[in-house]
């Protein structure tokens, strides 16, 4: 059923579908227009559904299932509610009690805090409870359970399924035409002449859209480029400009009349002064009869509960404060300084020990000193007799200035090499806190000083606590004086050297070290298998300074290290072979140097030499030195006299190969020329006499090369063999 110009009419017919259509209202902003088409005895129309006044569905069928789904619709309008049905498969009616955990805020504590000059310390305890849920709390037994359990949600409502993989069929398209990249080259300086419409045509860079009348489009972040867009920027400039004078409408009726204005400015003044009657009465409240706790604590298991013994009414979206402590505990007034935190002046603040028998939840605590508000901080959770820091404003009559120092601690470690020299010390760092107490009390000051890697306590003096960060150390400052507390921090170091004479360490420590060579002599002489070894000894001394110019007497600890074969000599005639460490002390007052010496000796084999390799000044020299064993003598006296037998054959076989020589190049001289002569000529007879002789001299001399040759090899064979079984030591 629907209304036409003024009139109710009836359509009957299918429904084709629905459709959205733009249409324009004049001058103002257009809007879409829901069309519902059906088609008639008198064929398709078109119905604004803004003319449907009702619409029936002739089948019966479609009608019901029309009801029911509205139906539920209407039903899962809150989301917060769900229908859930619950079965019973057993016979007869019961008592049936169900549960159900829904999320709800957290409770939350607050505290009050009261210092009584006396030093005794007053705390109340409220625990802060709020009703989110749409539903009045009407008589609620309420339990509060102190603790953090794991706990999380996890979506089980939602129907959840695994996705499969889509297979697409293998299609091979047509290649595509290749793009070109730009040149590198300059552009072309009419460039900007050649582009249509100027900045217009730069609407796509960055912002998405262009300028009017100049090829863009300036509607918003992600406007097209260009497309002549006048009559939307018209349309959209409307939009903006109805709206704004929407606003200006709206802002004109939301002024304040005066009268209205000076009402409100009287209700401020009254509340202000409301409240400042009220933190009076509450700065005043004696603290063992301010409140009265309606809860009572029990352990449960891991957590601690407080059950309210009262029942509870609390209206919906509302909150309550619930009181759960109201007891005096254990506490002393202290000032905490944190260089971090504040630079000069402590904070005032409570050693707090848990004496209530409960565990505090963290929250904010008010503090009020004498009756007088002090300040507001804040705890963590706390257990049954665990302590805690509190600080709550600046004590402004305690001041503190730090002062750090860092050198080398008196004790040091050198280990030297014969090519380089490790250091081992200690950094040691020194932080003086002097503390001045100008107020008229005495203070108990605790010092934060950090916890840093590699850095250790070096003082006897230990901290009243450590934390995870934190040492703490408490000191007593009496009122009007100055107190002077220092912490002192080792941290070990090694530093490196390379191999040279001199090294310069830190804090104006230098170290020298000196070699000398006392000697180096050939202790024996031996021959085995026809190799002489000579045994040597070789003593150096190994000096060191050590120069101290810091400004204290030091003690250093030097490691001297005894290399393999060597021995260290000492007063006692007892050496210390190595490879091994000698440790020695060495003490130096301030702008002082101090020096020890270390001397080795060493006994060791030099390089071996065959006798026969050996030349006849060095044999003469083992010879003439009295080291030399009269074996050693004699067998060296046997080997000079073979090689010297050696050596006369040799010299008598160079000079019989040197007569063959010159004889066998004048015999070849002497052949030539009896080529060349006549035989009829008397020069010829002589040449032949001649050639004749020599002939028989060459054969002559190539016999004594034989046998000389024979001879130095029969001699060079029983030196050898000489050699070879010679021992002599």
């Amino acid at each position: 059923m629907g209304k036409k110009e003024g009139v109710t009419t009836t359509i009957t017919g299918t429904i084709i579908g629905m459709e959205a259509q733009y249409r324009l209202a004049g001058l103002m902003p257009g809007a879409d227009t829901d069309i519902l088409n059906l088609n008639t005895a008198t064929g398709l129309q078109a119905i604004p559904m803004e003319q449907v006044v009702s619409v029936r569905f002739q089948n019966a069928v479609l009608q019901g299932e029309l009801q029911r789904a509205l139906q539920v619709l209407a039903r899962s309008h809150d989301t917060q509610k769900k229908t859930v049905s619950v079965g019973f498969n057993g016979e007869g009616k019961r008592a049936v009690r169900v549960g159900y955990v829904v999320e709800r805020p957290i409770w939350k504590t607050t505290y009050r805090l009261r210092l009584d000059p006396n030093g005794k310390v007053f705390l109340q305890g409220w625990a802060l409870v709020e009703n989110t849920s749409d539903d009045d709390w009407n008589d609620v037994r309420m339990v509060l359970v102190s603790g953090k359990p794991i706990s999380f949600t996890m979506n089980l409502y939602d129907p959840i399924y695994v996705p499969r993989q889509v297979v697409e069929p293998e299609m091979f398209a047509s290649l595509r035409p290749p793009v070109y990249g730009g040149a590198m080259t300059p552009p072309d300086p009419n460039f900007n002449q050649q582009v249509q419409g100027g900045m217009g045509g730069m609407g796509g860079m960055g912002m998405g859209g262009g300028m009017i009348g100049m090829g863009g489009n300036f509607s918003g972040f992600n406007g097209n480029v260009g497309g002549n867009g006048l009559n939307r920027f018209q349309e959209q400039s409307l939009q903006n400009l109805n709206r704004d004078m929407q606003e200006k409408a709206q802002r004109g009726q939301n002024k304040l009349t005066y009268d209205e204005l000076q009402r409100r400015r009287a209700e401020q003044v009254a509340k202000l002064e409301e409240g400042k009657e009220k933190g009076k009465v509450i700065a005043g409240f004696n603290f063992q009869e301010g409140i009265q706790s309606v809860a009572s604590g029990d352990e449960v298991g891991d957590f601690y509960q407080y059950a309210i013994d009262q029942k509870i009414n609390l209206p919906r979206q509302k909150s309550a404060m619930l009181p759960i402590l109201d007891q005096t505990i254990e506490g002393q007034k202290v000032s905490i300084f944190n260089e971090s935190t504040h630079a000069k002046y402590p904070l005032l603040g409570l050693k707090l020990k848990n004496t209530s028998g409960k565990p505090l939840t963290q929250g904010p605590i008010t503090v009020y000193d004498g009756g007088i508000f002090g300040g507001d901080t804040r705890i963590l959770d706390v257990q049954p007799n665990e302590t805690r820091l509190l600080s709550y404003a600046l004590d402004q009559g305690t001041e503190i200035k730090t002062e750090t120092k860092q050198a080398p601690s008196p004790d040091m470690n050198f280990k030297i090499g014969s090519e380089s020299l490790n250091a081992r010390y200690h950094i040691r760092q020194t932080k003086t806190y002097t503390i001045k107490n100008r107020s008229t009390h005495d203070r108990q000051v605790i010092l934060e000083h950090p916890i840093r890697t590699d850095w250790k306590l070096a003082d006897p003096k230990s901290p009243a606590e450590q934390t995870r960060d934190l040492y703490r150390f408490q000191v007593s400052v009496p009122k009007g004086k100055t107190i002077v507390y220092d912490v002192i921090e080792d941290m070990p170091r090694v530093d490196h050297f390379g191999a040279k004479q001199f090294y310069a360490n830190a804090a104006g420590i230098n170290i020298k070290v000196e070699t000398l060579s006392d000697f180096h002599k050939v202790t024996g002489v031996k021959i085995v298998k026809g190799f002489v070894t000579r045994s040597l000894k070789h003593r150096e001394t190994k000096a060191y300074f050590v120069q101290n110019l810091s400004d204290m007497d030091r003690t250093f600890t030097i490691d001297h290290i005894v290399r393999p074969g060597w021995a260290r000599l000492d007063d006692q005639n007892d050496p210390q072979k190595g490879p091994e460490v000698f440790r020695f002390k060495l003490s130096v007052a301030k702008g002082k140097t101090g020096q020890q010496a270390v001397r080795e000796e060493r006994s060791y084999i030099a390089s071996e030499y065959l006798v026969k390799n050996l030349s006849e000044d060095a044999i003469r020299s083992y010879l003439a030195s009295s080291i030399t064993s009269a074996d050693v003598k004699a067998a060296l006296t046997k080997a000079l006299g073979m090689q010297a037998k050696i050596g006369a054959t040799q010299t008598q076989l160079a000079e019989v190969e040197r007569q063959l020589t010159i004889v066998t190049t004048d015999h070849n001289r002497v052949r030539e020329n009896l080529k060349i002569i006549p035989m009829s000529s008397e020069h010829y007879k002589a040449f032949l006499e001649k050639f004749v002789a020599q002939d028989k001299q060459i054969e002559r001399l190539q016999v004594n090369v034989r046998e000389l040759e024979a001879t130095m090899l029969a001699q060079i064979r029983d030196y050898d063999q000489f050699l070879a079984k010679l021992d002599a030591e």
